[in-house]
C-alpha cells in the first residue's frame, strides 16, 4: 500500500472541505471576506485562499472562528453532519 499518494489526496481534500465550511460560516454570519479577514487578523486574499482550498488555515484562525462565532470545531474540521455548524451555547452570540 502506497501511503504517499493518499496522504497528498487527503491533504487536498481536507483543505477543500475546511475551506468550504469556512465559507459556509462566513455566509451564515453575514460577513464579507474583507470583514471576516479583518476580524480574525488576516488579509482578504489569505481568507480567499483558505476558502478555495488552496492553502490550509492555521489552527489559530480556526480557533478564532470557533471562539468568536461559536462554530462547532468538530463540524468545521470534519464536516460531520451529526454536529451542528454552531454550538448551542454560542449560536446567539454572533
Amino acid at each position: 500500500m502506497n501511503l504517499s499518494q493518499p496522504t497528498s489526496d487527503y491533504s487536498a481534500e481536507f483543505r477543500a472541505g475546511v475551506g468550504r465550511r469556512m465559507k459556509c460560516v462566513r455566509v451564515a454570519i453575514g460577513k464579507t471576506q474583507d470583514e471576516l479577514a479583518d476580524k480574525v487578523g488576516i488579509a482578504r486574499q489569505t481568507l480567499a485562499s483558505y476558502e478555495n482550498g488552496h492553502s490550509e488555515p492555521l489552527s489559530s484562525i480556526l480557533c478564532r472562528l470557533c471562539d468568536d462565532y461559536g462554530v462547532d470545531a468538530a463540524w468545521l474540521l470534519t464536516g460531520d453532519l451529526s454536529q451542528p455548524m454552531f454550538r448551542c451555547d454560542m449560536a446567539e452570540a454572533s
